[in-house]
């Protein structure tokens, strides 16, 4: 039972550690996602609003009062909402753009009471939050065609709170003109334009960005999944943090072989594809038996399957149920199997010339494994007592034997097991 609980929570831990890598690499972390929606959406109105009131209330006087500290808290509370948001994949953005103005107005009107309400730019908050986080709610549910006309008016009307908040500033000040008369003025129109131009800019920009983003990552998907054939998703995630992992070292690792027995005699009669479906079958059913985070390599060769691990009893728990399944899906093709296990040091890492190589492993330890399955048949496990010893599971031994293996001067001992 405690070899049980171990099993599982190393099962768990390498789960996640290894998931939460290269998750990480692909669509980034909430951290990522909060300071992205910060710096790229929530702040804008509060620094065009502080910068407002810092002209018109003078440095000493407004970095004394309550105004900007409340609405720098309220901006950090909608990006952290809204970033935990969009980092979830929920499309809540027309909620989260108001969380801002609402947190600001809800303290503010605390401590001004209603006349808070009467300030243009607290007016243009309100306004600026409701109509980006209206755009951004519904740009997933349109056409790419309107998906991309929303995404450059978002972001002209993002520019234009610099363009509104000027306005503000100049038509409260005392013998302001008629802001009627707001285009009459060259400079304005100067203003206006760049102003438009530039939020276009940065909406084909953002249109751009967002979809080599989706190229990059899409491709990256792709070249996950065939990395993760060659070098298997615990080596590609530690790769991924450090070169080295790829380098020959000297570990200690477990080694399983199964050899299916009968299959050149049981082939010769059949076709090609037949063969190969057989085989396909054989080796889908054997990957789902594997602990995937515990396994550095599997190869297959012919009908023989090595599979190289890390953890000893969530091996041993991985080929017992591998046994137990493979034995019923041989069974109905009159095959039979033997499984050899043995645990030891070996050389494990790139292995090839400049131009072709694969992670592979080579050693007496791997040799040894594979004949010591060599020596087992009719489905039984035979396993060596080095992998045998300190081995926190429940199992049992059914026999003992001294098998010549090929190479060795000396005998191997192996047992033969089954579950408890």
């Amino acid at each position: 039972m405690q070899g049980l609980f171990l099993s599982f929570y190393v099962k768990i831990i390498m789960r996640c550690n290894m998931s939460l890598n290269i998750e990480k690499r692909l669509h980034g972390t909430q951290k990522n996602s909060i300071i992205t929606e910060l710096f790229t959406n929530t702040i804008h109105f509060p620094i065009a609003n502080i910068i407002l009131e810092l002209l018109k209330s003078g440095f000493e006087d407004y970095i004394h009062e309550l105004d900007m500290y409340v609405i720098l808290f309220a901006c950090f509370i909608q990006a952290y909402i809204l970033g935990k948001w969009n980092f979830k994949g929920k499309n809540l953005k027309f909620l989260g753009n108001l969380i801002g103005p609402a947190v600001y107005t809800v303290i503010e009107l605390s401590l001004e009471g209603l006349s808070f309400l009467s300030a243009y730019n607290h007016m243009a908050y309100w306004a600026f939050g409701l109509s980006i986080g209206f755009l951004q709610q519904c740009q997933p549910y349109t056409s790419k065609f309107t998906r991309n006309f929303l995404v450059i008016l978002e972001n002209m009307i993002r520019t234009y709170i610099v363009l509104v908040m000027y306005a503000i500033y100049e038509y409260t000040q005392p013998n302001a003109p008629d802001p009627a008369l707001f285009l009459e003025d060259e400079s304005h129109v100067y203003f206006v334009l760049v102003i438009s131009l530039l939020g276009l800019v940065i909406g084909f920009a953002k249109i751009t960005a967002d979809k080599y983003l989706r190229i990059l990552q899409d491709t990256a998907k792709t070249m996950k999944v065939f990395s993760e054939w060659f070098l298997g998703g615990d080596i590609l995630s530690r790769a991924l943090d450090d070169e080295q992992t790829l380098s020959l070292k000297r570990q200690e690792r477990s080694v399983i072989f199964v050899d299916i027995r009968g299959f050149t005699s049981w082939s010769e009669s059949r076709s090609p594809e037949e063969v190969v479906g057989m085989l396909n079958g054989f080796f889908e059913l054997s990957e789902k038996c594997w602990t995937s985070e515990n396994i550095i390599k599997i190869k297959y060769t012919g009908d023989e399957i090595m599979a190289v691990c890390k953890d000893k009893a969530v091996a041993c728990s991985d080929v017992f149920l591998l046994a137990d399944r493979l034995t019923a899906y041989l069974k109905p093709f009159e095959l039979t199997m033997g499984i050899g296990v043995h645990s030891g040091a070996m050389v494990e890492g790139m292995i090839g010339g400049n131009r072709v190589k694969a992670y592979d492993v080579i050693g007496d330890t791997v040799n040894t494994a594979k004949r010591i399955c060599d020596k087992s048949s009719d489905f039984k496990i035979y396993a060596s007592e080095n992998f045998l010893s300190d081995l926190d599971w429940d199992f049992e031994r059914v026999s003992n034997l001294q098998i010549d293996a090929k190479g060795k001067s000396e005998k191997v001992s192996v047992s033969e097991i089954i579950e408890k």
